[in-house]
C-alpha cells in the first residue's frame, strides 16, 4: 500500500471527480444524494443518519473500547496493534469440529432444528447444488446470497476456509436466502423479493444470533468463545461502518479536497 500510495491517491481523487460529475448531471447537489437515492432511502436522510453516527460514538464506541481493553489483558500484551485484533483468545479461536461436509450436514439438521420452513429450503438449496461454497482457483473472493428468478430459488456463494467464521458467513447467507424463498411463496411482485440493503441485513445477521442455541454442535467446548467472538464482531463492526460512512460523507460533500492536498503538496 505504501509502494503504491500516490497511485492508489490518483485513482481515489478520480473516483470522487467522476461520481461527482455524474451526480452534477443528473440534478443532486453531491454524490451522496444520488448515493442515498441509489440506495432507495426514502424515510430517512444525513441527518438521521449523522445521529445515528452520534449515538453510536456515544454509546458504542466506550463498550469497544472496554472490550479491546479486556482482549488485551486477556491475550497479555502490553499494546493491542492492529493485527492482533483477530487474537481473542490465547487458546485460539473456536475450531470447527469436522470438516466443510461435515459442517453442512451439520448446519442441515440446524436449520430443520429452528423450523420446518428453513429446514425445507436448505435441504433443497443443497440437494440441487445452489450453493458454491469452497475456495477453488481464479474463484472470485467474498460471499453472496442471490435469486435466480427463472429457477425460483436462491443462490449462494462464499469461500469457506476452514475459520470459526465460517458458520457465521454460513448462516449470514442463509438468512438473506430464506428471506428471499419466503417472500417470493407469498408474494407476485418480483421487486419485492430483495429489500433495500438496510432491511435485508435484518435478516442475515438475525440468523447468525438465531442459530447461537445449537454453537455446541459445531464448536463442542468452544461454543461459548465463538458466541463471545461472534458477538464483538457485531459490537466492533459498528463503529468501524459509522467511520466509514462518516467519511464517505465528508469526502463526497469536499470533492475537492484530496486534489486540493495534492497540488499543495506538490508545489512544496
Amino acid at each position: 500500500m505504501e509502494q503504491h500510495e500516490n497511485r492508489i491517491d490518483e485513482l481515489f481523487d478520480t473516483l470522487i471527480q467522476v461520481r461527482t460529475q455524474i451526480a452534477k448531471e443528473l440534478g443532486y447537489n453531491s454524490f451522496v444524494e444520488l448515493g442515498y437515492a441509489r440506495l432507495s432511502r426514502v424515510d430517512y436522510g444525513q441527518q438521521e443518519v449523522a445521529d445515528f453516527r452520534n449515538m453510536i460514538l456515544k454509546y458504542i464506541v466506550p463498550i469497544s473500547e472496554k472490550l479491546r481493553e479486556k482482549q488485551r489483558i486477556r491475550i497479555g500484551i502490553e499494546n493491542l496493534t492492529y493485527y492482533d485484533e483477530e487474537v481473542r483468545f490465547k487458546t485460539g479461536e473456536a475450531i470447527l469440529k469436522g470438516n466443510f461436509n461435515w459442517m453442512i450436514e451439520k448446519f442441515k439438521t440446524i436449520s430443520q432444528q429452528l423450523s420446518e420452513q428453513p429446514g425445507e429450503i436448505f435441504k433443497l438449496m443443497h440437494e440441487n447444488k445452489y450453493m458454491d461454497l469452497t475456495i477453488q482457483e481464479n474463484k472470485a473472493r467474498g460471499a453472496y446470497a442471490t435469486y435466480l428468478c427463472n429457477e425460483k430459488i436462491p443462490y449462494i456463494f462464499a469461500n469457506f476456509n476452514g475459520s470459526r467464521k465460517d458458520i457465521k458467513v454460513l448462516a449470514h447467507e442463509f438468512g438473506h436466502a430464506f428471506q428471499m424463498a419466503i417472500f417470493n411463496q407469498n408474494n407476485i411482485i418480483p421487486e419485492y423479493i430483495l429489500p433495500t440493503k438496510e432491511a435485508c441485513e435484518i435478516s442475515s445477521i438475525a440468523m447468525e444470533f438465531l442459530i447461537w442455541p445449537y454453537m455446541e454442535e459445531i464448536f463442542g467446548n468452544d461454543a461459548m468463545n465463538y458466541r463471545y467472538s461472534h458477538l464483538e464482531d457485531a459490537i466492533f463492526a459498528m463503529p468501524y461502518r459509522a467511520s466509514i460512512d462518516e467519511f464517505q460523507h465528508f469526502i463526497y460533500t469536499n470533492p475537492t479536497i484530496i486534489s486540493g492536498a495534492k497540488e499543495k503538496m506538490d508545489r512544496n
